[in-house]
């Protein structure tokens, strides 16, 4: 069953360079008031790189789970100019543009 319902309050816990993280109570039309926390992210690309019948891989270390060299698909964060998407992997790795199918 759904219900309407309002933000009643908002407050910011964490804001850092890729994401943020608020604390939302939302009063719902029966009175009773739900907290959630949110995480809000500026966002991500994962490619998945075909070279014929290869498909590539980077290392990357992820000390948030002790591993030195993760095996994981090229990712970075995507920046929107115009039709345009600039799309920076992990440093030293490789910068590229390319056209999506978008229109305005």
């Amino acid at each position: 069953m759904s219900s309407r319902f309002e933000r009643v309050s908002s407050e910011t816990e964490y804001d850092g360079a890729f994401f943020s993280v608020r604390r939302d109570v939302y009063r719902h039309e029966d009175g009773e008031d739900a907290e959630r926390e949110i995480v809000s992210h500026t966002g991500a690309v994962g490619i998945v790189a075909l070279d014929g019948d290869r498909l590539w891989f980077v290392r990357q270390p992820r000390e948030a789970i002790g591993a030195p060299d993760l095996l994981e698909i090229p990712a970075g964060s995507p920046v929107l100019t115009g039709l345009t998407i600039t799309v920076t992997l992990s440093p030293g790795l490789m910068m590229f543009d390319f056209q999506p199918a978008l229109t305005r």
